[in-house]
């Protein structure tokens, strides 16, 4: 648990090998087994219906939140899903979501928060009299137009009550959480503690993910459960799986370890740290709105449909070739220094350099001297990379390869560095 997959893409690989079935599948977190490293993941349908994040400042909310809305983006295309960010903490770790073609609403002031919640209520309406009139009674059983499913992730609750005050943010939250499951949208709720709010619909979560607390009193809030049931659940015979919150590692080291609550099920988990390299390279693989198309109503919104397969620069990504092979095997694939140089060191690189200035850097030219050998091909290259080829990638790997020569050695190639 020290040292969970670094690269979300590991994560989502062995989530897809474990759940091929599951719809609006998403990557919780790592733990250990008798059998290793095992995967914890959850789906939107037919799993868990809304979801509370938990946790002390600090504790990796947010970064848990973003790994599971990078993943849900990487799979669905924007007629499949949209995302609703309602975040009153001014938005300033979710910036880059808010010109993507996924994101319906994006509420980040003060100000815009309440006519946010009203907007939410009014798109719930807005499925229900569509669902009525085509004699459904959930969102799952539809086969006319694509309504897509609406991902609502509020960041801090407790702005929210401070602007709807205490009984008027539970009621609301109430009759949206019970109301909003058959009409296709699904709530993420984060708080940094609960336990002195109105708690009623927390009964409507179907996971509770609770991050670290300073005193036993908050398990229950939290997790729906006392801290002597936690630790009963979480044990078997001699092995303990899962822990109750006021006993989790102090954040930030203990950043990332969630405590996780399903029905009776209790497990601790501890879910990847999404640096900033992997969060701008996630970013730049989710398409961006088209210009002047604004953010909602999704009645009057249009898409391309994609299939997740296609590979255009602007539109998606490209499903890895490795996404069936044992988490193992891809660790060593991903991780293993056989590669020839460091997959982090040249993430970064990436992230911060020009296209232009990338042939004369060794440890881009290293990069691509050691990806050539397995691929054999720019585009190949490429793809491993960037997620994604185009001509003008496949041009500075060709130039850094030696332009006509992409056989040559590495000893041949260094002087030019």
């Amino acid at each position: 648990m020290a040292n969970p997959p670094s690269d979300l893409r590991i994560s989502i690989a062995e989530m897809d090998r474990l759940y091929p079935d599951l719809s609006y599948l998403f990557p919780v977190g790592w733990s250990i087994s008798e059998t290793g490293p095992k995967l914890t993941a959850c789906a939107f349908v037919g799993d868990v219906n809304h979801v509370l994040v938990t946790g002390f400042t600090d504790s990796g909310k947010d970064s848990l939140v973003n790994s599971w809305l990078y993943a849900l983006c990487y799979r669905y295309n924007p007629s499949q899903l949209q995302l609703a960010i309602i975040d009153g903490k001014n938005g300033l770790s979710l910036r880059g979501w808010y010109e993507k073609e996924h994101v319906w609403l994006f509420a980040r002031q003060p100000h815009e928060l309440e006519s946010a919640l009203l907007s939410v209520r009014q798109e719930r309406q807005r499925r229900e009299k569509i669902l009525w009139d085509s004699r459904c009674e959930k969102w799952e059983e539809y086969e006319g137009e694509q309504i897509p499913l609406l991902i609502v992730y509020v960041s801090e609750l407790l702005v929210l009550e401070s602007i709807l005050g205490k009984t008027g943010l539970g009621d609301w939250l109430n009759v949206e959480l019970s109301a909003c499951r058959a009409a296709g949208i699904r709530f993420i709720i984060g708080a940094q503690n609960v336990t002195r709010m109105d708690t009623r619909w927390r009964g409507q979560c179907g996971l509770l993910c609770a991050g670290y607390q300073q005193a036993d009193s908050a398990d229950e809030p939290n997790t729906g459960l006392t801290t002597q049931a936690l630790r009963k659940l979480g044990t078997f015979g001699e092995k303990v799986v899962g822990v109750p919150p006021s006993e989790l590692p102090i954040p930030p080291g203990g950043a990332g370890v969630f405590t996780l609550v399903q029905g009776r099920t209790v497990l601790t988990i501890r879910a990847p740290r999404i640096d900033r390299v992997q969060r701008e390279w996630w970013l730049a693989h989710i398409p961006d709105r088209s210009e002047g198309q604004g953010l909602f109503p999704i009645a009057n919104r249009s898409w391309e449909m994609l299939s997740f397969n296609q590979t255009t620069d602007n539109k998606q990504i490209v499903v890895s070739e490795t996404e069936k092979i044992p988490v193992i095997a891809l660790l060593k694939t991903v991780e293993s220094p056989i590669q020839g140089y460091d997959p982090n060191e040249l993430a970064e690189l990436l992230a911060n350099s020009k296209l232009k200035d990338l042939p004369d850097n060794p440890i881009f030219i290293s990069a691509c001297i050691a990806a050539y050998q397995i691929r054999k091909s720019y585009m190949g290259v490429a793809k491993d990379f960037w997620g994604t080829s185009s001509g003008s990638r496949e041009a500075v790997i060709k130039q850094a390869l030696g332009h006509n020569h992409p056989e040559v050695t590495r000893s041949e190639l260094a002087p030019a560095a």
